[in-house]
């Protein structure tokens, strides 16, 4: 009954040496070493599993921290002109493994992101880099950023700044639920592991390559058996986004003070000052929240009767990147999310399911848009 793939155990080995990694850096690892430790651990995590195909991200991380020290005010459209242009040589004329391709999904947005927010935040004066922020947009942080070993297969995605205020605010030390949040996390993925294996027991994924399923099945089984090979992916995905979860909560990154209301990707957007003022001996007063990280809402995707809502609930920190540098700078409102659709789905892979799939997850939004339009008039008019 229980069967991995190669490619699951090797998801498996990260998941589990990030979770440990994750415990080290909690007990043992000081604030002035978090960063370096973080980046260590990543750089470990891309040799063992990628082998010498960890040089595609590294020309990623390297060759954008230069533009983002260089170009200054600029480096945001140089930076996203570079990375998808490489995305796209990369996809194209490299054969590389499926955790290398996460791996490299992973470095465009944090590049990305890195990129845009120095372009925002940054002025050049005489030469040099300064910022209105308590951090600095240096090679070094930069390249820790990118290679730090949470998020370094895509989830939970968090901004740099989020970043450096892991890094050097003491918030991550104050959380007192964490033991509890990484615990019930656990408890979560062993029960996904355990229902993915009894559906691919009783429903294997390999049965759809079959000559018995074209020739002696019916299409209407055909298409019902999307269903169970769809719940198998939303259990392979989500045991990804709980374990990157317990990993958050035993790190404490994405951790800040309830007060300070952090949206999803984003962070704190209320009393950021009072936050970077708070005295050590004072933090345990507080709640905390990780909202910041919080990838996934399983309640509202499973039982949710609005597509918009299952959609809105699945991978947040990721669709915040895409709403943020995307969605916004698309200029037509007609054209927004059929360009974030197409957009995502070029990140995803040069595929074109990829690009069906996403066209018409939009075209089900219009429809469930318009339809909700449609019922709310005909309500309006029986009263």
């Amino acid at each position: 009954m229980f069967s991995f793939k190669k490619e699951e155990l090797l998801y498996a080995t990260f998941f589990y040496y990030a979770l440990i990694a994750a415990l080290v850096d909690k007990i043992y690892v000081t604030d002035k070493h978090k960063g370096k430790y973080g980046a260590c651990i990543g750089i470990t995590a891309l040799i063992g599993l990628c082998g010498w195909e960890v040089v595609f991200p590294l020309v990623n991380i390297i060759v954008n921290t230069a533009i983002i020290f260089f170009y200054g005010k600029r480096a945001g459209v140089i930076n996203f002109s570079f990375t998808l242009a490489y995305l796209f040589y990369f996809r194209c004329f490299c054969s590389t493994t499926p955790i290398t391709n996460m791996f490299m999904m992973s470095t465009t947005m944090k590049m990305i992101s890195a990129a845009m927010e120095s372009s925002t935040e940054r002025q050049i004066l005489d030469g040099k880099f300064e910022t209105n922020l308590p951090y600095s947009f240096c090679p070094k942080n930069i390249i820790f950023y990118a290679l730090h070993y949470i998020g370094l297969i895509g989830v939970p995605f968090y901004t740099f700044k989020t970043y450096c205020e892991y890094i050097n605010l003491p918030l991550k030390n104050y959380p007192s639920e964490w033991k509890y949040k990484a615990t019930i996390c656990l408890v979560d993925s062993f029960i996904f592991i355990l229902l993915k294996q009894f559906l691919n027991y009783l429903w294997p994924l390999s049965y759809v390559s079959s000559d018995e399923f074209y020739d002696k099945r019916s299409v209407l089984f055909r298409i019902w058996y999307i269903y169970p090979i769809n719940f198998d992916f939303i259990l392979r995905i989500g045991n990804a986004f709980i374990m990157m979860d317990a990993c958050c909560y035993i790190s404490g990154l994405g951790a800040y003070p309830d007060f300070t209301k952090p949206k999803c990707g984003h962070g704190p957007i209320e009393n950021t000052m009072k936050m970077s003022m708070l005295r050590q001996e004072n933090l345990h007063k507080y709640k905390f929240s990780y909202e910041t990280i919080n990838n996934v809402n399983f309640k509202k995707v499973f039982f949710s009767t609005e597509f918009k809502q299952i959609i809105k609930n699945w991978n947040r920190t990721i669709q915040y990147w895409l709403y943020r540098y995307v969605y916004i700078t698309v200029p037509y409102k007609f054209l927004k999310k059929p360009a974030t659709m197409i957009f995502s789905s070029y990140w995803h892979g040069i595929h074109v399911g990829y690009i069906w799939t996403w066209f018409f997850v939009s075209l089900a939004l219009y429809i469930e848009k318009r339809w909700d339009f449609i019922l709310r008039g005909r309500i309006s008019q029986l009263k």
